[in-house]
């Protein structure tokens, strides 16, 4: 998964964490990814190299609701929308927002290997 040309695409927006290339905030990025993931569906690919981006959306809704859970001490606290808007509607800054989708995807990819 971390060896594939998406992967090494996705490290390439990053750089330095700071000064992202091709993408200005987290929702562009999230609709890259998603309209990835349809276009191998619709193309029958499959494990193509997208085939974890859906559950890597899954594992964002889920952080994020355990991280609103912690900050708000209840227990049924929903986002309200996806995780994309959420984190473009709650960051400082573009730049804040898709730090946090990159930090989110580390996470994942820890916990997928």
């Amino acid at each position: 998964m971390r060896d594939s040309k998406l992967a090494n695409y996705l490290e390439w927006i990053r750089n330095d964490n700071s000064n992202f290339r091709e993408v200005s905030n987290v929702l562009e990025l999230h609709y890259f990814l998603l309209g990835y993931q349809i276009s191998e569906s619709d193309n029958i690919v499959l494990n193509g190299e997208g085939n974890w981006i859906g559950d890597f959306m899954t594992f964002c809704e889920l952080e994020l609701t355990r991280e609103l859970q912690m900050q708000e001490g209840l227990e049924n606290v929903a986002l309200g929308s996806n995780y994309a808007i959420y984190i473009h509607n709650n960051s400082e800054s573009n730049e804040s927002g898709l730090q946090k989708i990159f930090q989110l995807l580390d996470k994942f990819w820890s916990s997928a290997c």
